[in-house]
């Protein structure tokens, strides 16, 4: 089998994060689709860095599948997010392979639901804490602004990355009291089992309460413009929860 490396440039060492100019290389194995390996093996730097990582999920097809593999000490939480976010939307299967360390940001990405399989290496470690940030210069009132605002980004993103991975109680305690949580492969493997069986039950419930709500309802009423849009928009839901809840191998 033959494979074409697509990017292996930028490979200086950065010395922190605004520095790590690197990005993540990729490489394609053709096999019916394509399959692509993504090494996340650097820190999460400016979301540039990013670029073709995220054309490659907008751009894939659902004939593709793309790995990560991730090793990744972190770094900043918008780059994640956009990757994140490119995710959400990509046609192809997507895989999360654990390799070595995935701390913060790498960690988050590790989890991020929706894969087709996550995998877990021996000897690995996946470490949570809360978003790292600071108010930087200027005005008092404009120091406190900030402040504000990261408060809100902090408790929103532990709260949507690590539900139902973390227990409530682990995930006040990373917000409000800074903890910083380690686990190694056969408890990452524990939990991330119990959250995929969990979303598998209540995509179940979910599609059981549709069927019902359909059966119970009554469209002679209504005009054909507006049940077309709402046969499109319980479609979308429903691929989405779909494909939330394939069956991950961990």
């Amino acid at each position: 089998m033959t494979f074409k490396f697509l990017n292996a440039e930028n490979k200086q060492k950065a010395s922190n994060y605004e520095d790590d100019s690197r990005s993540p290389s990729i490489v394609v194995a053709p096999q019916g689709g394509n399959h692509y390996t993504v090494n996340i093996t650097q820190e999460f730097g400016d979301a540039y860095s990013f670029d073709n990582v995220i054309a490659l999920l907008n751009n894939a097809t659902e004939y593709d599948d793309i790995t990560f593999n991730i090793s990744s000490r972190g770094g900043h939480l918008f780059s994640l997010i956009a990757v994140q976010n490119a995710l959400s939307t990509t046609q192809a299967r997507f895989h999360m392979v654990l390799l070595g360390q995935a701390c913060s940001a790498g960690g988050a990405l590790f989890l991020t639901e929706g894969a087709a399989s996550y995998q877990i290496g021996k000897h690995t470690m996946l470490m949570i804490h809360p978003v790292q940030c600071g108010t930087g210069y200027g005005a008092a009132n404009e120091n406190q602004t900030r402040a504000n605002a990261n408060s809100v980004i902090n408790e929103n993103f532990v709260r949507s990355c690590y539900q139902d991975f973390l227990t409530e109680e682990e995930i006040n305690d990373v917000i409000k009291n800074n903890r910083e949580i380690y686990m190694f492969d056969d408890e990452v493997s524990e939990r991330l089992a119990k959250r995929i069986e969990l979303r598998g039950v209540q995509l179940q419930e979910k599609m059981i309460e549709a069927e019902e709500s359909l059966e119970a309802d009554s469209f002679e009423d209504v005009p054909d413009e507006v049940l077309k849009a709402e046969r499109e928009a319980i479609t979308q839901e429903l691929r989405k929860r779909s494909k939330l809840a394939k069956k991950a191998s961990v």
